[in-house]
């Protein structure tokens, strides 16, 4: 975790999700002077949903993504996604919005058991140190507790009272984009190098690199080969 950013709105209003564009693509400057970006957004669809799936199908080039969280034992943190839009003969709309199922209750027990950790190296959790003690109870905001139903033992997370749940979920979200990014696939070496090597975060090398793919595909495009 690098960053806690906590927004206020009506998710009716544009400049809401104008502002949210703004932190999604904010530029973070590693230590080393390399820069780090946000490579992928969650956005919770249960509230609102209609609105949700219009925004995200505007922001796709920012790799925003429609998710809904789904409880149950065995479900994976990122489920095969599902087409939501139809047209007008109820057909399902191809490179529609596409949801993503969250299981959370896997994600929360992944999220729990890697802040056990006490040592930092893999999997180990960091935290930015000026987040305060709400944040803190609000990780922490909710149990697993054993429960039995036809004679079987399942478990079922539970929130405890008077204490908010969003830096819970939010977590939760954030591990789940980064599993769409290919956290599980990342050759983590690379990735050190490349922030290592990277460039310095100015106003110019930020332009230069949103304006390389386009610069990238019409080279190929030359040379004869098409790219998408």
């Amino acid at each position: 975790m690098i960053d806690h950013i906590v927004m206020f709105g009506d998710t009716l209003q544009e400049q809401v999700w104008n502002q949210l564009e703004t932190i999604t693509t904010k530029v973070y400057q590693h230590e080393s002077g390399g820069v780090l970006r946000i490579r992928a957004t969650c956005i919770d669809s249960g509230y609102r949903t209609q609105d949700v799936y219009q925004q995200v199908r505007k922001r796709a080039f920012l790799h925003w993504f429609a998710v809904k969280g789904v409880s149950g034992q065995n479900k994976p943190i990122i489920a095969v996604p599902r087409y939501q839009e139809i047209n007008h003969r109820g057909e399902k709309i191809k490179r529609g919005i596409k949801l993503y199922a969250i299981g959370v209750d896997l994600a929360k027990e992944t999220l729990y058991a890697r802040s056990r950790i006490e040592t930092p190296g893999a999997k180990y959790l960091n935290f930015p140190q000026d987040l305060d003690s709400n944040w803190y109870e609000g990780f922490c905001s909710e149990v697993q507790v054993q429960k039995h139903k036809n004679g079987q033992a399942f478990y079922v997370w539970e929130k405890l009272g008077g204490v908010r749940n969003e830096a819970l979920d939010t977590s939760v979200y954030a591990l789940a984009a980064a599993h769409l990014v290919g956290l599980t696939r990342i050759k983590w070496k690379d990735e050190e190098k490349e922030v290592t090597l990277g460039e310095l975060v100015t106003e110019t090398s930020i332009q230069l690199r949103k304006k390389a793919p386009s610069q990238r595909r019409a080279r190929r495009k030359a040379n004869g080969i098409q790219v998408y």
